[in-house]
């Protein structure tokens, strides 16, 4: 068992030898290994039925392979006709096949080299080329392959083969294949290689418009350029209308400048009238070409009537051929004999200035067999000399900021050279904005140079255009340009061109918005004179960082009004910081302490939230009834006004500030860019209300059960409790009804067991628990006893409306208990 063991590991060992061998050496057809081989160079689409050109192939042997009288037969397929009289040219240094008429069939090269390989076959003489049947023939060494070829060792037999005029088969379809058979003794390899292939089907020719001109009134400076491109031979069928271009009807083709280039395949030759015989012929009278007839101009149908040269026509009929224009050659081709593509250069004007449609001059495309793809095409660009201002984006910006960058100005050239030398544009910006940072733009041969500030206040610039475009229209964009806002401004940040190189026009170059908000919890109700404890206020920030660092944010108050202490400032959302112990009231104009300042140390990372609460203030008797509004100031909302700031991002010299180099504006020694708005946000925290004199100021207040908000003479206050109903009773906050009847919250006392509310003429207390309310001293006792919700006293209604002496009123509908005083 062990020997049987033994013998197959051998085998196995050996099998693994020979696959690796196999995989190292792969066995190509006959005897010859990989590197034997046929390779064509090109394949072409061909016709059937007539001669025709096709793909030249390699023969590459290893040297040292084939031997003097090695042969290989090559056949096409059936029915396909070759050559039968050989030979050679020795001059041009090739074997042939020629047919009876003189038409060399094929022929045979023997290179000196080859991708950096030695031909060890060193003269055309050291192969013959023989007819076997008129499809196949035979290549046959008749030298000796030699292992120097000049001063260089050689490594490869190398053979190529050209089959410059082969009958195809008529009806053939598909791949041509050159099929190689040889016998077992020869170095020739057996196989097969692709040198031609009919394609059948649809006679697709396709188009392009490789130059699109922009024009006003014709295209002769920058002619259009049309390219036709055949996907077999003969797409292009001849005759009449061979290809068609319909214009819209209000241009034409005009034939000023007319020219055909032929990109590849047959010679091409054109005119504007009928082709002839004796004047037109192809510059190798010999060879295959097509003629293209050209009609319709100054009309806005144009047609083109293709014919083919027929080498062998015989125009004097004398029997010689001389050559000529046919519809259809003697051997039955009535289009290109090798796929062939051209570029047609040719111009179009308008007719009609007032009717004609602007932007793109779109055709349509017809051939009367053949298949166009596109059937529309658009060849030009009509417009008017004039140029269009429009914006890429309007990004959200902040006001307040002093590089606010707005979104990108295109002005745009509808056609060529609408932009003259010299010419200005000016972009002017709105009120609440002046510019901080242009931009120069240049495209097509035309350029914006920027130029300065015409007027004095940093919102018009000024650009003069230098250059011309001349191909096309310039697209210009103003890019990474930036503007200082106006504190507080909102909406559309709008521009208007003007100046006299004709642009026109106002585009949105961002939407702008304040960079916090205001909220107040209250609007409540002041005297003049006398110490008021207002809502809570929220400042928000729309944005992290929207409130800059190292710098003072600012409660401002109207004059007259003021702080009567500090109150409490805290974050509740984000992480911005404060310098608390910096916080503190000033006075600004006339009023004492009307400002809280609030140092900010650092800056958000999250948007945040400022609460500012147990604000109270006083309103002397200067202010009158009306609204006492809140704003957010300081530069830490409106670097626009912040000295450092505007210094450090403007040039500026003594008080005129620079852009670019340029004067932009004058501001004063305060270096505020806007130094009549300083405001970023407001809200309303209180009305002031005083009584007219010889008038009782009557008060009507309202609770609504389940509701923690009440109302005093329509001013809605917010309460920490929400009044409710009890055994038919229904409870009220006796602070909050106190604070509806008008007293204030110096007059509302506790001292740890009974609160005290002075006001009115009168003095009332309760106890929570109690069923005893104290009026001046006199004990009256309720019904029911006073409780206590989240730390507030709350008692009946009616006996809050009994103790202040205010009449009262139950509505059963809204629920909702109205007192009146």
């Amino acid at each position: 068992m062990a020997r049987d063991l033994k013998k197959r590991g051998k085998l196995i060992s050996v099998l693994l030898v020979l696959t690796m061998l196999v995989t190292l050496f792969p066995l190509g057809a006959g005897s010859a290994l990989a590197a034997s081989e046929y390779r064509a160079l090109t394949v072409p689409s061909v016709l059937d039925g007539v001669w025709q050109e096709l793909g030249s192939v390699v023969v590459e042997i290893d040297g040292g392979t084939l031997k003097q009288g090695d042969s290989v037969n090559l056949m096409f397929p059936s029915d396909f006709v070759i050559g039968s009289i050989s030979g050679y040219d020795t001059v041009s240094g090739y074997a042939y096949l020629k047919d009876s008429a003189g038409n060399i069939t094929v022929k045979a090269f023997v290179p000196y080299s080859l991708a950096g390989k030695i031909n060890e076959l060193t003269q055309i003489t050291d192969i013959a080329l023989s007819q076997v049947s008129d499809e196949e023939f035979k290549l046959t060494v008749v030298g000796t392959p030699q292992p120097m070829n000049g001063t260089e060792p050689t490594d490869a037999s190398i053979i190529k083969l050209e089959f410059p005029r082969v009958y195809v088969d008529s009806g053939f379809d598909g791949d041509i294949k050159l099929t190689a058979t040889t016998s077992s003794g020869s170095g020739f390899p057996t196989g097969s290689v692709v040198v031609g292939r009919v394609v059948t089907g649809a006679n697709k020719v396709e188009l392009a418009a490789t130059n699109i001109p922009s024009f006003s009134d014709n295209t002769i400076d920058d002619p259009i350029k049309i390219r036709v491109t055949e996907k077999k031979p003969s797409a292009l069928d001849s005759g009449s209308e061979s290809l068609k271009f319909k214009l819209p009807s209000d241009f034409e083709w005009i034939g000023d400048g007319l020219t055909v280039t032929r990109l590849w395949g047959d010679q091409i030759v054109y005119t504007t009238g009928t082709l002839s015989d004796t004047s037109n012929k192809p510059a190798d009278p010999a060879q295959p070409a097509i003629g293209l007839e050209f009609t319709g101009f100054n009309d806005d149908e144009l047609k083109v009537n293709l014919k083919v040269w027929d080498p062998q026509k015989d125009i004097n009929n004398d029997g010689t051929p001389d050559g000529g224009w046919v519809l259809e050659t003697a051997d039955g081709r009535d289009g290109t004999y090798k796929e062939t593509a051209f570029e047609i250069k040719i111009n179009i004007a308008v007719v009609d200035e007032q009717d004609a449609q602007r932007g793109d001059v779109i055709i349509s495309t017809t051939g009367s067999k053949s298949d166009l793809t596109p059937s529309e095409l658009t060849i030009a660009e009509y417009g008017q000399y004039e140029s269009t201002l429009e914006a890429m984006d309007a990004p959200l910006l902040y006001s307040g900021q002093i590089d606010a960058r707005i979104g990108k100005v295109v002005i745009k050239e509808s056609i060529a050279g609408s932009l003259v030398e010299g010419r200005t544009i000016i972009l002017t910006l709105p009120a609440n904005a002046k510019w901080h940072k242009i931009d120069e733009d240049s495209d097509k041969g035309v350029s914006l140079e920027f130029a300065g500030f015409p007027g004095t206040d940093g919102r018009d610039a000024k650009w003069i255009v230098r250059g011309k475009s001349t191909s096309e229209g310039a697209e210009l964009v103003l890019e990474d340009m930036e503007v200082a806002l106006e504190p507080g401004s909102s909406g559309d940040l709008v521009i208007e061109a003007s100046g006299t190189a004709g642009v026109s026009g106002s585009v949105v170059v961002a939407k702008v918005e304040s960079p916090v908000t205001m909220e107040a919890s209250a609007t409540t109700e002041v005297k003049a004179g006398e110490v008021t404890e207002v809502g809570d206020l929220l400042v928000k920030e729309k944005y992290a960082g929207a409130i800059d660092d190292d710098k003072d944010l600012i409660i401002d108050l109207p004059e007259g009004v003021k702080f009567v202490a500090a109150p409490k400032v805290e974050v509740v959302e984000g992480n911005i910081k404060f310098l608390s112990g910096d916080i503190r009231t000033v006075g600004a104009s006339n009023t004492d302490d009307n400002q809280l300042v609030i140092p900010v140390d650092t800056k958000s990372s999250v948007a945040s939230t400022i609460k500012i609460s147990g604000i109270k203030i006083v309103a002397d008797r200067s202010v009158p009834d009306g609204d006492v509004i809140a704003k957010v100031q300081g530069p830490a909302v409106a670097e626009v006004n912040d000295k450092t700031e505007v210094q450090k991002e403007y040039e500026y010299d003594g008080t005129t500030l620079k852009v670019a180099g340029k004067e932009a504006f004058v501001v004063g020694s305060d270096y505020k860019i806007f130094p009549k708005t300083s405001t970023a946000a407001k809200a309303l925290i209180a009305k002031v209300v005083n009584p007219v004199p010889g008038e009782t100021g009557k008060k009507t207040a309202s609770f609504v059960i389940g509701s923690n908000t009440y109302t005093v003479n329509d001013v809605q206050s917010t309460m920490d409790v929400v009044a409710y109903t009890k055994n038919g009773r229904t409870y009220l906050p006796m602070r909050y009804a106190a604070y509806a009847l008008g007293i204030t919250p110096e007059n509302i006392l506790w001292d740890g067991r009974t609160a005290t509310f002075i006001g009115n003429g009168r003095v009332v207390q309760v106890i929570p628990g109690s069923m005893i309310m104290s009026i001046n001293g006199a004990p009256i006792t309720m019904d029911v006893p006073t409780e206590v919700v989240n730390g507030r006293i709350m008692v009946p209604f009616r006996w809050v409306a009994q103790a202040f002496g205010a009449q009262v009123d139950w509505d059963e509908a809204t629920r909702t208990v109205t007192m009146t005083l």
